[in-house]
C-alpha cells in the first residue's frame, strides 16, 4: 500500500479550501487503488479558525486530515517544506515518511 500525503497551504481562503477537500473526498478512490492517503492543512497564520471550520465539515472523511498552524504567514515555500517533513507520529525521524507527496496550492 502506497502512503500519499496531500499538502494544502491555507491563508484565510476557507471556501476554496472546502471546495478542494470536497473534490478530493469525492474523487479519490483509495480502496480501488490500494492507497493510504492523508491530507495536511498548513494554516499560514489565518485570522479565522481554519482547523475548527474544516474539522466540522470533514470529520467523517475517507482519509485523515492533519492540521499545522503557523502563528504568522511564513510564505508558501516554508509551508511546502513543512509538508515534506510532516509525519503523523512526530517521534519518527525518517527522511520521508510518505511514498508520494502532492502539494495543492
Amino acid at each position: 500500500m502506497l502512503k500519499i500525503l496531500i499538502g494544502i497551504p491555507v491563508l484565510d481562503n476557507i471556501e476554496i479550501s472546502k471546495a478542494c477537500l470536497q473534490h478530493l473526498f469525492r474523487n479519490t478512490k483509495t480502496d480501488r487503488l490500494n492507497l493510504d492517503v492523508s491530507v495536511l492543512i498548513i494554516d499560514n497564520g489565518s485570522e479565522s479558525d481554519v482547523e475548527k471550520i474544516l474539522k466540522n465539515e470533514f470529520s467523517s472523511g475517507i482519509f485523515p486530515i492533519y492540521f499545522v498552524k503557523n502563528p504568522e504567514n511564513r510564505g508558501v515555500a516554508p509551508a511546502w517544506n513543512q509538508i515534506l517533513t510532516f509525519t503523523p507520529e512526530q517521534t519518527l525521524k525518517k527522511d520521508f515518511y510518505y511514498d508520494y507527496y502532492v502539494i495543492a496550492n
